[in-house]
């Protein structure tokens, strides 16, 4: 993805390359004006204080919801899904060898869902892009709940599933990259990742005290689409917000053409 056109702008780049930078979110940058930004009152905050602003808060908090999640799933499924994958009835009863290898699988799926989600982000709204992997990861979860999976099912559905479970975190920071302002956008990412490694850390143990409680890979896999299912619900929230703040600013200064450091362009459009 381009830089926002206003940290170009600041930069003091060629407009011919704002305009391209512009043209990801416009299909004609024409109208959009491309003075100097004026300095706010919101640009003089420290970059902590614009993330938790009251125009920022409820989008910092869903995107903290999904670091926190995204990541803690991948971290669970990593370290204990192949001690279940190794559980006699009712689990499949793999040996050391067949469940490395579906951990394999889950590996290479993570891979091509890292890969092809990149391409899309920059074709498709990036929170139905979210929704669509939320969704996906669930019909994987729950095939595995549902279905009776031998060593080669497995292999094929938890390679498919990993496809949208590597796409969350990958959406997630897609969408924190232009959720702030560029004086607050390291800041912004920053603070998720702080709550993605949170989540790994829960996640890692709560983990562990649900197979000592007796889970087996049916109902761990039933109990990991609630939380999925909260991402996917996150994603549409993040989606309304940011419409909501488009809507309002666009209506309070009548021009949503006009550059303003305090809301970047491409979080509007998108």
């Amino acid at each position: 993805m381009p830089e926002p056109a206003i940290t170009l702008l600041k930069r003091g780049r060629p407009e011919a390359e704002i305009r391209r930078s512009l043209s990801v979110v416009a299909a004609d940058s024409s109208p959009i004006d491309l003075s100097a930004p004026r300095v706010t009152e919101a640009a003089q905050k420290t970059p902590f204080a614009i993330v938790l602003s009251r125009k920022l808060v409820l989008s910092t908090v869903l995107i903290w919801v999904l670091a926190f999640i995204t990541q803690g799933l991948i971290i669970l499924v990593l370290q204990y899904v192949p001690i279940l994958l190794q559980q006699h009835a009712p689990g499949p009863g793999l040996n050391t060898a067949q469940s490395g290898l579906v951990m394999a699988m889950w590996g290479w799926g993570s891979l091509a869902g890292q890969v092809a989600v990149s391409f899309l982000l920059k074709r498709l709204d990036r929170f139905v892009t979210g929704v669509v992997a939320a969704v996906w990861t669930i019909a994987g979860l729950l095939i595995v709940v549902i279905g009776n999976l031998g060593f080669v099912g497995l292999m094929i559905v938890l390679l498919g599933t990993a496809i949208g479970a590597a796409a969350l975190p990958t959406v997630t920071n897609a969408i924190g990259a232009i959720a702030y302002p560029d004086v607050a956008r390291a800041t912004g990412v920053g603070a998720s990742s702080f709550f993605g490694r949170i989540g790994s850390v829960v996640s890692g143990l709560s983990g562990g005290l649900l197979i000592a409680a007796g889970f087996t890979l049916p109902i761990m896999f039933a109990t990991l689409t609630v939380p999925v299912a909260v991402v996917g619900v996150a994603f549409i929230g993040l989606r309304a917000e940011t419409r909501r703040r488009a809507r309002s600013r666009a209506s309070a200064e009548g021009d949503r053409s006009q550059l303003d450091p305090d809301l970047p362009l491409a979080a509007e459009q998108n």
